[in-house]
């Protein structure tokens, strides 16, 4: 298909994520970005180990692999990895897969936080986790890509997912082939699109720490930080002194509580407006 495209000499524009060797502008997701969204998403919740499910040499593949290594090397801690060589096409092969699968699963440090580089390898992790008896999210929290909607919410435990910026890339595509049938030049680099976030289901929704109090206050800033809460309204709902808190989200975050709620109302407001057709006024009096 490459060497006919080639011959026919017309302007082309590759979306393959696979990046298939030639000249071809690309117009994609940014994977180093997505994978130190995952990382952060794991960091921001406490967890203290990690772990990265790939299959395949894909080029993809290994960017979000290496930056989400990279993010949580540079917190100080180590990432495992799954990069099994077996195939799966025979009802056979599948059971002996997701086998070595639940094993690995089943031999790793708890509570883990887990990046599947699809949503598909998601749907496998989580399945993986029932075999084995890890409990989800609790002991293994698993973070999918591509967020595809029915297959998320299909699995055994819903699963969180990036979401990739389709839209935007088909867009920035559709202007860039443009531009090359007006005879322009093509790009040196690839055109690369952020992705929209991490939507939150609940195989990663919780706070993985050893402190039930500190814990709960997290979970309740996340709860309510956009309902105009403060500093003393935490301390009141949870029942932790203010010197704990602060000193254990410092140790944790890097933030003061006051920082961290100031922080989950801006992802909120970024959120709305990149899912909502809210104006910024209407958001802020939100």
């Amino acid at each position: 298909m490459v060497d006919a495209v080639k011959r026919a000499k017309v302007p082309t524009v590759e979306l393959r994520s696979t990046r298939l060797k030639h000249s071809f502008p690309f117009v994609g997701v940014n994977n180093c970005s997505l994978g130190k969204l995952v990382a952060e998403h794991f960091l921001d919740r406490g967890f203290r180990n990690f772990a990265v499910y790939q299959l395949g040499a894909e080029e993809y593949f290994q960017q979000r692999c290496e930056n989400f290594v990279q993010t949580v090397a540079e917190h100080g801690y180590e990432a495992f990895r799954y990069h099994p060589l077996n195939r799966r096409e025979q009802p056979t092969q599948w059971e002996q897969a997701q086998k070595e699968l639940a094993d690995w699963v089943a031999q790793l440090p708890k509570p883990i936080g887990v990046m599947a580089c699809t949503d598909q390898l998601g749907f496998w992790l989580l399945d993986a986790c029932r075999r084995c008896g890890a409990i989800v999210p609790e002991e293994v929290a698993v973070v999918g890509v591509e967020n595809d909607a029915s297959l998320c919410n299909m699995a055994t435990t819903p699963l969180s997912s990036v979401e990739l910026n389709g839209t935007a890339i088909g867009f920035r595509a559709a202007e860039l082939l443009e531009h090359l049938m007006r005879g322009g030049k093509s790009p040196k680099e690839p055109i690369l699109v952020e992705p929209l976030g991490i939507v939150t289901r609940m195989s990663s929704d919780i706070v993985a720490l050893d402190d039930p109090e500190l814990a709960n206050a997290l979970l309740y800033m996340r709860e309510y930080a956009c309902e105009g809460i403060g500093v003393p309204d935490v301390l009141k709902a949870v029942a932790i002194s203010r010197s704990s808190l602060e000193r254990g989200l410092r140790k944790l975050l890097g933030r003061s509580p006051n920082q961290e709620l100031i922080r989950l109302k801006l992802l909120r407001a970024e959120e709305m407006l990149t899912h909502t057709d809210l104006t910024l006024s209407v958001i802020a009096e939100r």
